[in-house]
């Protein structure tokens, strides 16, 4: 199984310990997950080293949204592909994945299966 880099940007820290879970239980042992609590860190973590793919929280504190955040690491992000992960997926900007300008947005209460779909395919 490839190596994948995994940015996790989400500020709730059971998220982290989920992915975890998620990924040393067979999804992809052999992922490497860096977790970011905040915006600032994720931007430094960013400029430090590459990532495959980054899951960025919708609602990252004190931002309202992605659409707020997603510019701010955008530049830093070089080839990695970005998914919206969310709790609520009601809001009108997540209800078009081309208005936010990432490559999926999926659902928390959902992650273990994302996780398995999306990275076999990274």
């Amino acid at each position: 199984m490839t190596h994948l880099r995994i940015l996790l940007i989400d500020d709730d820290p059971i998220e982290h310990r989920l992915f975890r879970k998620f990924l040393s239980r067979g999804v992809n042992s052999e992922a490497e997950l860096v977790c970011s609590s905040d915006l600032n860190e994720a931007v430094r973590i960013l400029a430090d080293r590459p990532f495959d793919c980054v899951f960025l929280d919708d609602r990252l504190p004190p931002y309202s949204s992605l659409l707020e955040t997603l510019p701010q690491i955008r530049s830093h992000m070089g080839y990695a592909k970005v998914f919206a992960i969310s709790s609520s997926l009601d809001s009108s900007h997540l209800r078009d994945r081309n208005v936010t300008g990432v490559d999926g947005i999926y659902d928390k209460n959902d992650l273990k299966s994302v996780l398995s779909r999306n990275l076999a395919i990274l």
